[in-house]
């Protein structure tokens, strides 16, 4: 158990950051994502079958995935407008909120891909991993990641089109 244990630090020190992030990009809040990753690695610590497998750090990146994606199936954060510092040029809170909106539905859709085409999505697309690295941890070729990726791509853009409109999008595309 303490060997365990050890080799889960290690993995904390090696890949915690990478995780940490990758946890903030799912969950588009710092704070999930710092629960998340406690809940993380409560879980791994815990985990018969992390402790057997090959790839440690790939097993702990593919439960990262699934753990802020069910976190975003469960939650379905209401978007909350942004603080924005007047002297800051960075877009108008509308322009964020709107973004923050438009990822949140990227999210929410990725969370109905399936299996590896939703990994490989997240690795290469919010983690910017390469087709190389993506295709090491799911031992498949470079190309057929990239042939997951962009399955996921086309999935994705298929889901959103038929996305149903709000009422403020409506009147948006209603006035000239």
């Amino acid at each position: 158990m303490k060997d365990q244990t050890n080799r889960l630090l290690d993995l904390l020190a090696q890949e915690g950051r990478s995780l940490h992030a990758l946890l903030t990009r799912l969950t588009l809040d710092p704070h999930t994502a710092e629960d998340l990753m406690q809940e993380l690695f409560l879980k791994l610590a815990t985990n018969p079958a992390f402790a057997a497998a090959r790839n440690q750090s790939a097993y702990a990146r593919q439960s990262t995935i699934h753990l802020a994606l069910d976190w975003r199936r469960a939650h379905r954060p209401t978007p909350t407008l942004p603080h924005v510092d007047p002297l800051d040029p960075a877009p108008s809170a509308y322009d964020r909120l709107t973004q923050k909106e438009q990822w949140a539905h990227i999210l929410d859709a990725a969370a109905e891909l399936p299996g590896q085409t939703r990994e490989a999505f997240v690795l290469h697309y919010l983690q910017c991993a390469p087709y190389e690295e993506i295709a090491g941890h799911f031992g498949k070729t470079p190309h057929q990641v990239r042939a997951l990726c962009h399955k996921a791509v086309d999935t994705l853009r298929e889901q959103l089109l038929c996305v149903p409109q709000t009422p403020t999008q409506e009147v948006n595309r209603a006035s000239p």
